[in-house]
């Protein structure tokens, strides 16, 4: 124990050229591992990692090869060095390289590179400039994203941010960003290997808007020179809090005059989200005689922003559901005819029940009967029978039930308006 003490106070003192040195001698003669150098040359283990993988990679003097060995890099042998080479590339562009590209690495010119490749990577192919620029948009993707922390809107909404703008990035790419929830942790990965591709992001705040302005490094820039990334812009809208002053203005005037009143609540409708008394006013106004389409596009909109933030709970949707499933599954024969008073409403009524979505059972038997219906009357124009039709779908059971209606009507009702209606409903789902 002394000794082995001794030994480790003797390499804490000695000049790091002196263990660089011995470790640059013994891999000249040929690759070997961290734990390998360690035991031959009587170097602490700590010491070796140190040099294998900070101090002489920076020098460009030793890489490390796919079975966890190390190599001096002019020493590699032919099929070592294409392949390590081939390898690294591969996973960095996220492609396989072209020889011009792994030229460099293994000190060759791209005739020998692509020799090699052909020689020693199965099934190898210059990829071609489709190739090349689909995988530049993949990359280009994964190292924003590997870069972007982005919080919920509802940590948004709470700072009272309205806007998030990304300066350097389409609405596409942004987009797919958000929905992949697995991308994340592959571009953690990925830029935890490659920091280089790493961009640097500044955040600018103006007033109740951050500005992301993304710039990506020199190494990254020469992989995605052919997107014309810098002029791209995106963003993300937050629901702004309610302005409850502006709103209880307009709420005091429906009473006398609703469909300003309405109106202007339907735009306030647009970007805040709702509160529990605006969601109770609204089904409250719904009882009113009088069209409903206004009330129902406010409705849309609060419910569709109060959903991003997750601030409208199960109760709260289940009155919302109670409150419109019959003007969203109504046997009122006149709402199937486009050009009749209330289509739209129906159709503003499913749109919402679709948005917070339908645990109720009652709600889908409804549905499932109100298909039946208009069935059995002989269907004709219009798509919100498919629409309702593929929503219950969904669920196998119910398909089935919908299917063996359809086609117990197409076999006994002896009526071709009800025949091919049923036919083109079966095909739809």
């Amino acid at each position: 124990m002394l000794i082995e003490r001794s030994v480790q106070l003797s390499w804490c003192g000695m000049e790091r050229y002196e263990a660089s040195r011995m470790i640059i001698e013994r891999l000249e003669k040929g690759p070997a591992t961290p734990k390998q150098l360690s035991d031959e040359l009587n170097i602490p283990y700590n010491t070796v990692i140190h040099n294998v993988s900070k101090f002489l990679p920076c020098l460009g003097i030793i890489m490390k090869l796919p079975n966890d060995k190390y190599a001096i890099k002019w020493l590699l042998p032919e099929e070592f060095q294409t392949k390590n080479a081939y390898h690294l590339l591969q996973k960095k562009l996220v492609r396989p390289p072209t020889p011009e590209e792994i030229s460099g690495l293994i000190k060759r010119d791209p005739g020998e590179s692509r020799n090699l490749l052909f020689k020693y990577i199965p099934n190898y192919r210059e990829p071609n400039q489709d190739l090349i620029t689909s995988s530049a948009r993949t990359l280009f993707k994964i190292i924003v994203a590997g870069k972007l922390d982005l919080q919920s809107k509802k940590y948004w909404f709470k700072k009272g941010i309205e806007k998030l703008t990304f300066s350097g990035l389409d609405q596409q790419t942004l987009n797919e960003i958000l929905k992949d929830g697995k991308l994340q942790a592959e571009a953690t990965g990925y830029l935890k290997d490659f920091p280089d591709m790493a961009p640097d992001i500044q955040i600018e705040a103006i007033g109740h808007q951050l500005i992301y302005h993304i710039n990506h490094s020199s190494e990254a820039g020469k992989m995605l020179k052919n997107l014309s990334i810098k002029d791209r812009a995106s963003e993300i809208c937050v629901p702004s809090q309610l302005d409850r002053e502006r709103y209880q203005r307009y709420r005091s005037l429906v009473a006398d005059n609703r469909a300003y009143a309405l109106g202007k609540i339907e735009e306030i409708a647009r970007n805040s989200a709702p509160t529990p008394d605006v969601l109770e006013d609204l089904l409250d106004w719904l009882k009113m005689p009088g069209p409903k389409d206004d009330i129902l596009i406010a409705l849309k909109n609060f419910c569709q922003n109060g959903l991003e933030i997750n601030s409208i709970n199960e109760a709260s949707r289940a009155n919302i559901r109670s409150a419109i499933q019959d003007i969203a599954f109504g046997l009122d024969g006149e709402y199937e005819d486009p050009s009749k008073e209330g289509y739209m409403a129906r159709e503003y009524a499913f749109s919402i029940i679709e948005l917070i979505g339908s645990d109720d059972k009652s709600v889908a038997v409804m549905a499932k009967y109100f298909v039946f219906s208009v069935l059995e009357k002989g269907y004709t124009t219009g798509n919100y029978l498919f629409r309702i039709g593929k929503w219950l779908a969904r669920d196998a059971e119910i398909r089935k039930e919908l299917l063996d209606r359809a086609e117990m009507l197409l076999l006994e009702m002896h009526d071709n308006k009800i025949a091919n209606g049923c036919n083109c409903f079966m095909k739809s789902i």
